[in-house]
C-alpha cells in the first residue's frame, strides 16, 4: 500500500517556481529570515516577479517608491529580536493600497446564522488549555512552511484541500524517507513535492464554479 500511495503522490506531484511563490527563504529547517534583504533592488524586483514597467516612466517611479518603502518596512520588523516569524520579499511589495486590498478578504455569500450545534461545540472547546506555541515543522518536512498564492483565482477550496493534504504528507516520516530515496533513483521526482491544485480543480464537478 505504501508503495501504491507514493507512486499515486508523485503522479500528482508538480514543481513550483523555486521563489514566485514564496515569503520568506529559509536557511534552516527553522525557516531563518532571508540574508541581504538589504541588498534586494528594485531592478531584482522587476526581473524576478516579470514587472513591465518602463524606466523613466511615472509608474515606474510610484512602483519604485512604493517598494522602497516596503522593503523598509520588511528590514526594520525583521530587526527586532525574538520574532516569532519573519517577513519576506513578496510580489505584492509595488501594489498600491487600492491594489491590495482587492486581494484581500472573503467577498462570497454573507454570514450565515449560528446555531445551537455550533454554540455547543464552541462551549466544549473553551475548555481546552492550547499550549502558547506549537510547530507542525519536522526534521524532514518541506511542505509545510510553503506560502500558496492563489493570485485573483477563486478556488481557495482547492487550495486549502491541497496544502492540507502536503501538511499530512510532510509529517509522515516514513513518506518522506521514501520520497527522499526515489528523489536519488529518479532526477524527475520534484525535491519538493508538492501537489497540484489545478489537478484538484480540473478533475472535481464544480457546477458553481466557485470563481475559481
Amino acid at each position: 500500500m505504501p508503495s501504491k500511495l507514493l507512486i499515486g503522490l508523485l503522479g500528482a506531484a508538480v514543481v513550483l517556481p523555486s521563489r514566485a511563490l514564496r515569503t520568506q527563504k529559509s536557511s534552516s529547517a527553522e525557516g531563518s529570515a532571508e540574508p541581504g534583504i538589504e541588498d534586494y533592488s528594485f531592478d531584482d524586483f522587476i526581473a524576478e516577479f516579470k514587472r513591465p514597467y518602463q524606466e523613466g516612466t511615472d509608474e515606474w517611479d510610484m512602483r519604485k517608491e512604493l517598494f522602497h518603502a516596503r522593503r523598509k518596512d520588511i528590514v526594520n520588523f525583521n530587526a527586532v529580536p525574538d520574532r516569532s516569524w519573519r517577513k519576506g520579499i513578496t510580489k505584492f511589495m509595488d501594489f498600491t493600497e487600492a491594489e491590495r486590498k482587492r486581494v484581500l478578504g472573503y467577498t462570497g455569500r454573507g454570514s450565515r446564522e449560528a446555531g445551537a450545534p455550533d454554540e455547543a461545540a464552541a462551549l466544549r472547546g473553551s475548555a481546552v488549555h492550547l499550549p502558547s506555541e506549537y510547530s507542525v515543522r519536522r526534521p524532514k518536512s518541506k511542505l509545510v512552511h510553503l506560502a500558496r498564492d492563489q493570485g485573483n483565482c477563486g478556488s481557495c477550496w482547492a487550495m486549502a484541500a491541497t496544502s492540507t493534504f502536503e501538511g499530512q504528507m510532510g509529517v509522515n516520516a516514513s513518506l518522506m524517507d521514501e520520497l527522499e530515496a526515489a528523489m536519488k533513483l529518479d532526477k524527475r521526482v520534484p525535491s519538493v513535492p508538492t501537489l497540484s491544485s489545478q489537478g484538484v480543480v480540473s478533475c472535481t464537478e464544480n457546477k458553481r464554479h466557485c470563481g475559481g
